[in-house]
Parts: C-alpha cells; structure tokens; sequence
C-alpha cells in the first residue's frame, strides 16, 4: 500500500513519457488522470488504517537494501495526512493542466505525477536515505516543471533558478545534521542504521544539539518558508504554468512544515525547546509581514503565495509555542492546520487559473478595483468577517482553536504584544482574500455567468477534487478529531513489498 504511493505515479509518468508506444490508445491527459486518482485511493485506504486505530504501516525494500541497511517506508497518522493532502493536490493539478498532446505538456504531467511520488517517499519514508531522496526530489522535479513553463521571457526560467538555490542551499544542512545523527548511532550501537525507529532512540549530546537544530530548521524554514527565506515562493507560483504553481503552495512549502514536525522534535528537542521563543517571534513577524504582503498584491497567484507563506508561519508558531508546554509531540494540531490551509491556497491557484484560461491574469485593476467593485464597505467586512471565520478551513479549524490556545498559554515573554503581533498578522491576509472575492464578483453579472458557464469538464472536476478536500473532513471534525491519534504508537501492520498480510 504504502509502496503504491510511491510506484503509481512513478509508473504513470513513465508511462506518459513513452507516448503512443506504451499507452494502449489513451492520451497523456487519462493516464495521468488513472495514475493520480488511483495513488489519491491508495493514499486515503492507508491513512484511514492508520487513523482509525493508530497502527503504523511498514513496507520492506529487500530488493533496495544497501551493504545490509534495512531500506524502506513506514507511515503513521501524520505522515499519511501529508501524503493524502499531496495525492489530492496532483489530483487537481492533472485535471487543470492543459489537455493538449504537445511534447511540452506531456513532460509537465509526467512532471507532476512524479513531484508527487517524490513528496509521497517523504512523508512515509522510514530511514535517511528514502527520506532524502524524497525531500530533494519534492523540489527538483516541481522546480523543473517550473522551468518547463517558460513562455519565453525567462521569467519561469529565472523563478525555478531561485527556488532551486533557496530549497537547495537549506538541505545542505539538513544532509549533514543526518549524517551527524546516524554517525552517533554507530558509536553508540556499534552497528550502522539508517532506519528512523533505532535512529529515534540515540541520545544526542547537549552540547551538539543547537548545531544539528541549526541544519535542520535551515532546511525546514526555507520550505515553510519564514522571513528572510522566503524570496522564492512569489516568483514561482507566478511564473509557473497553474498546475506547477497548486503543487509549489500545496506540497513543496509543507515538507518543510512536515521536517518541522518530524525530523526536528524527533532528534533535537532540548535545542528545540530552547530555539522554540525566537522561532515563534520569527513566525510571528512573517505572519505580519505576509499579511501585509497579501493585502498589498494585485495578482490572485501571489496572493496564494502570501497565504501559503501566513499559513505556514502561524502552524510554526503553534508548534513552537507547544514546544514550550509539552513533553509529548506537539506536531499534530500544527500539521492539520498545515495541510487545511495548503488546501485553502491550492482552492485559489485552482480558482484564479480557470479565470487566466479565459481573461489572462486576475488582477484587481482589471476585476474593477477594489475602490470600483467595493463602494459599500459593508460588503467588505460581511466578506471579511466570513473569510475570517472560515480561514481555517475545514479540517484545520479544530487545529486552529487548539493552536490559539497553545499559543495563549505558552510561556513567552511580552505575551500582549507577541498576541496582538499574531492577531495583526493573521487578520490581513483573509481580508485581502475578501477583497479580492469581492472584486472578482464585482463584474457584471453577465460576464460572471459566462464564465461559470465556460468551465470545462476536468475543470469542474479539480474545483470538486479540492472543494471536497477541504469541506468533507471538515465535516468529520465535527465528531472526530483524527490527529488526536497517530503517531508511531499502537499495532504495527507489516507489509512487505509485493505482499501483503
């Protein structure tokens, strides 16, 4: 199970890149089609597994085992929730990529069926080696879609360049804070592991632990990303074709949230926890500043990006913040407002593309201005004061009252002016989305039936894929909360590669 979300899309880009030769009469567009919703199942049959009883699934590699290190995938709870937001999120980016059979477009859908197998080996990877393979993966082959984008001016060219600099430059240390840990394993069991279950069990010296913290929140806050790392999100959601650009906000900046929550807690939580004031005043003043950011742009793809960079910043600081209060992993209310808000910002990059596909560029100017489509202010706070209610959709908002209250009972100095620094911060961002419903919605009502109304088929579908993403767990909340279980705790179902039992 876990080894299909990891081999479907795999297989199925290889089998779009082979063309005619290999894809028995269908087109590029239905197989990868086929490939993405049947990894979307694979990923939702593992993930109920695991939540319904708090098991841990393993897949052995025999066959991938390197001079006798045990290589493999073991997903729990919270790993699967990553994986599921990422088979949903290729999902919709398969149905809203262009139909055409141009050689371009096929190698942009290979291109997405395999970012998206590459972020599955990292959420479910259980040793170093799948895990690294699958975290430089996750942004090498979005950062080359990027770049296959390019309309000729050298914009996406330029974007996939910085992202790959900034993604690239952050896993240096990540590689090395790694390679630390294993190193410590073999001094202290004499043998080597790569294997997370015995990696998980080394004491890391205190003295050496602010270092390896050091290399691994690089890694990690350059993906979420944080202020002053995050000058690569902006250029590429924009530059980027919309399918290239749902995946950046939707997968690539959460496995930076997902390290945050797995890696970091599981081998330096002394450091972390003295880390954790200055990285929850970090994530507060990128919170205020990507608000600000987003009430200020005029384009709905990089109002995405402001979002995805807020969304980002307020689960850190609630993981943070608990860090502080708790011996216990402080990573699951944090990891389901991430993938909540991820697919709150997938919904927009999906909205504002079926808008570009007809009219170019959403733009506010050319939606009327918000000075033309808002007159009557109290349209704005109506939209503003829903978005605000609703801006931890669906599955996130049982996270989002339980990150408020860690963040209100965590212990941190200058408490009034650190909570009203993230109520700022996170009272911008959904009033710049109002604004841009409203003027969005502020054209004549003629236009936006002919808009509705010229949705195509696999359109609708994505609008369906995502919309039913973020309401129907949601729903489920409401008598049971999921992320309350997990973790690498209950019964272990083992699952060898090729079989099952």
């Amino acid at each position: 199970m876990l080894t299909a979300l990891v081999l479907v899309p795999l297989a199925g880009a290889a089998l779009v890149l082979s063309g005619r030769r290999w894809s028995l009469g269908m087109g590029s567009r239905r197989i990868a089609t086929l490939a993405a919703s049947a990894t979307l199942a694979a990923a939702l049959s593992a993930w109920l597994l695991t939540a319904l009883d708090g098991s841990v699934i393993v897949a052995r590699w025999p066959w991938a085992t390197p001079v006798g290190v045990p290589v493999g995938l073991q997903g729990d709870a919270l790993g699967l929730s990553f994986a599921l937001l990422s088979a949903v999120s290729t999902l919709a980016a398969v149905l809203l990529h262009p139909a055409d059979e141009s050689r371009r477009t096929t190698v942009q859908l290979a291109g997405l069926l395999a970012a998206g197998g590459a972020a599955n080996l990292c959420f479910v990877a259980g040793d170093l080696v799948t895990f690294l393979a699958g975290w430089e993966a996750a942004a090498l082959i979005p950062a080359t879609v990027v770049a296959a984008g390019d309309r000729g001016d050298g914009a996406a060219i330029a974007a996939a360049r910085r992202m790959t600099i900034y993604l690239f430059a952050g896993s240096i240390g990540l590689v090395l804070a790694l390679a630390q840990v294993a190193v410590r394993h073999h001094d202290v069991a004499g043998t080597w592991s790569i294997a997370f279950g015995d990696l998980a069990d080394v004491a890391i010296a205190p003295t050496a632990q602010p270092w390896l913290a050091a290399g691994l929140l690089a890694a990690c806050l350059s993906r979420l990303p944080l202020v002053p790392l995050h000058g690569w999100v902006g250029p590429a959601v924009s530059a980027a074709p919309a399918s290239a650009a749902l995946l950046v906000v939707a997968v690539v900046a959460k496995t930076g949230l997902y390290g945050l929550v797995r890696i970091v807690w599981m081998f330096v939580p002394d450091a972390l926890a003295t880390v954790a004031p200055m990285l929850v005043w970090l994530s507060f003043a990128t919170l205020l500043y990507a608000g600000l950011g987003a009430l200020l742009q005029v384009e709905a793809r990089r109002l995405a990006a402001w979002l995805s960079i807020a969304g980002g910043a307020f689960a850190c600081a609630g993981f943070a913040a608990r860090a502080l209060l708790t011996t216990t992993s402080p990573s699951l209310y944090a990891a389901a407002f991430g993938i909540g808000q991820a697919l709150g910002a997938a919904a927009l990059v999906a909205a504002a593309a079926m808008f570009e596909a007809r009219r170019g560029p959403l733009l506010r100017s050319e939606a009327g201005g918000a000075a033309v489509a808002m007159p009557r202010w109290g349209w704005l706070l109506a939209a503003a004061a829903l978005a605000l209610a609703v801006a931890p959709v669906g599955v996130a908002f049982p996270a989002f009252v339980a990150l408020m209250q860690t963040l209100v009972e965590a212990p941190l100095p200058a408490r009034g002016s650190a909570l009203a620094l993230m109520a700022t911060g996170a009272a911008l961002w959904p009033i710049a989305l109002a604004s841009f419903v409203v003027t969005a919605f502020g054209r004549s009502p003629i236009d936006r039936n002919r808009a509705l109304r010229d949705l195509s088929t696999r359109e609708r579908a994505a609008a369906l894929v995502l919309i039913a993403a973020i309401v129907l767990p949601g729903l489920a909340a409401i008598v049971w909360h999921p992320w309350e279980r997990g973790g690498y705790r209950g019964a272990t179902v083992e699952i060898d590669a090729g079989e099952e039992r």
